[in-house]
């Protein structure tokens, strides 16, 4: 803007960009989006420990986040600007000024924004589409319908007319076909890489949920990894007593070796025969 304080959009469609355009989609997110069924998710706790840990949302991921809103902002603004370089929006020359460009940008914006909502949802039920899609429809309603207020409301002069400029023109078309979809390649691009080269537990639960698949074979190889100390000291205990042939030069080292409270400690009569001399039915002598 030179410097000016110009700005490159409408008042009114700024204030309403968090109120209506950008709005519904973060919100049918946060309230029906789910990585897992419910069933599974209480049939396997596991599932709640990136949320638990703070996986899913700390300082890094906060500036992820903003560093991607501000690479999406860029692309938005400068293709925009190299599409529309010349001002030629029409076929027999005219050209449409800098707020015909703001609207283009802010199309585009609403899209991206609608696309990358997509992109992050896990779960997509009836009112996630609605919310999604929806913005979108909303925001070419609205240009319909202000563009057409003045003068019979005194607000929005400057857009009278705008949707007949945008919809008329093969630049907006063809922009709002390619610019929001380069601007949402590299998440795109990521998305994919990271659910199959560093899928997590949870993105290999839902693919099972979705191929209609057993999950319990993705616990499996982590329960046998996982087994306790006293499962593998049983273990070798059994391996121990139940071998079909060993010394007892081999048994007493075996023993040796990981019991620190062994019963027979290397005597000479076993415990076990001297819990079968004890006859109990003996009654007690005197004294003792």
């Amino acid at each position: 803007s030179g410097w000016s304080g110009q700005i490159l959009f409408e008042r009114w469609t700024i204030g309403l960009y968090n109120v209506i355009f950008t709005a519904l989609p973060p919100f049918a997110l946060g309230l029906f989006d789910k990585s897992c069924g419910a069933d599974v998710m209480l049939k396997y706790p596991k599932l709640y420990k990136p949320s638990q840990s703070g996986e899913l949302f700390n300082v890094k991921v906060f500036w992820i986040w903003v560093v991607n809103g501000m690479i999406h902002s860029a692309l938005l603004f400068w293709l925009t600007l190299l599409a529309t370089e010349n001002d030629i929006v029409w076929m027999n020359g005219k050209e449409g000024g800098y707020l015909l460009m703001g609207n283009c940008v802010y199309t585009y914006v609403v899209v991206t924004v609608c696309y990358k909502a997509g992109l992050v949802t896990n779960y997509w039920a009836w009112p996630t589409h609605c919310a999604i899609w929806g913005s979108i429809v909303l925001w070419f309603l609205f240009v319909i319908i202000y563009s057409n207020f003045w003068p019979t409301f005194p607000v929005g002069t400057v857009m009278t007319g705008m949707y007949i400029m945008l919809f008329t023109s093969a630049v907006f078309w063809l922009g709002l076909l390619l610019i929001p979809l380069v601007s949402i390649t590299p998440d795109f691009v990521f998305k994919i890489i990271n659910g199959t080269v560093r899928k997590t537990l949870t993105d290999a639960m839902r693919e099972s949920e979705i191929r209609n698949t057993d999950p319990a074979s993705l616990f499996s190889k982590e329960s046998k990894s996982s087994m306790s100390e006293t499962a593998r000291l049983l273990k070798n205990v059994r391996s121990v007593f139940f071998r079909k042939s060993h010394t007892r030069v081999d048994l007493e080292v075996e023993l040796a070796h990981g019991f620190a409270f062994s019963q027979e400690e290397g005597g000479t009569v076993s415990q076990a025969d001297v819990i079968r001399a004890y006859d109990t039915n003996i009654p007690k002598p005197d004294g003792m």
